[in-house]
């Protein structure tokens, strides 16, 4: 599949699409340490088959340009840019974010709600109370996501840690994305968690009172699963899904459910 790309300002957003002639779009956020290729099982799902999907590359990260900011509201604001212009004229969307790209698709609403419906898969968003060290199971070490460049024995830890397989496709293709993206993303990124610059995403969530399919990976080794199940959420079907035998990256793990759990939703959510 070859890259697109979309001018924002004076840089450019890579992206990719299948299914063009589809009227409504699903949009996909992958997280930190990733690129456009976390979302390549979806990508490719026959489920997924009757909307237009467009998984994005962060700036900085796959075939996309550097940006001048990296902070989470930064990030929500070209998403949500992004999002606006390539959405067909009449047409509704879905935006979907795994793990800090639920982050940036929460930042995204405080810049306009025209989402019909948000999926949130390995969720890690904060607010009010909840900060990182609420999402974050203790004695976790995230440092690989927040540094420059870590060598790569430790990128696959750090993969396996968020439940790739090792010596599979998906860990190779974490890798490759992982010295792909600019260096100074991830320490900018860092500096503006722990100083921050980044708005009350829950209240966002409330506020656009938009459905939301929020998912977990049963066995999550890097945010605690049970951290959201007090937080009022315009929750779809009512309830935070945990799927089995998967971890933090859960789209991959369990792409068939996760894939069957997104059409459901999008064949009730779109009109």
């Amino acid at each position: 599949m070859k890259s697109k790309q979309i001018a924002i300002g004076q840089h450019h957003l890579a992206y990719y699409e299948q299914n063009s002639e589809a009227d409504h779009t699903i949009f996909f956020v992958h997280g930190n340490c990733t690129s456009s290729t976390a979302w390549k099982e979806q990508m490719s799902s026959p489920l997924l088959k009757d909307y237009r999907l467009v998984a994005f590359d962060l700036p900085a990260h796959g075939q996309s340009s550097t940006f001048p900011s990296y902070t989470m509201p930064a990030l929500g604001e070209v998403i949500h840019t992004a999002a606006s212009q390539l959405n067909k004229k009449g047409a509704q969307y879905i935006i979907a974010g795994v793990s800090i790209g639920t982050n940036v698709v929460a930042e995204s609403l405080a810049f306009g709600q025209e989402a019909a419906g948000i999926v949130l898969a390995g969720p890690c968003i904060v607010g009010g109370s909840i900060g990182l060290q609420e999402v974050a199971l203790p004695d976790i070490d995230l440092h690989v996501g927040f540094v420059e460049a870590a060598p790569v024995d430790e990128v696959k830890t750090y993969a396996i840690l968020a439940g790739l397989a090792e010596n599979s496709s998906q860990l190779d293709d974490f890798v490759t994305a992982y010295y792909q993206a600019d260096k100074a993303f991830r320490p900018a990124l860092w500096d503006s968690i722990i100083s921050g610059r980044h708005s009350d995403e829950i209240a966002l969530l409330q506020k656009a009172g938009k459905p939301a399919l929020v998912i977990f990976g049963a066995d999550e080794k890097i945010c605690d699963i049970n951290y959201l199940d007090n937080v009022r959420l315009p929750l779809w079907r009512d309830k935070i899904f945990k799927i089995p035998a998967a971890g933090h990256l859960v789209q991959s793990n369990q792409p068939g459910i996760f894939s069957q759990y997104l059409k459901e939703f999008a064949d009730e959510i779109i009109k």
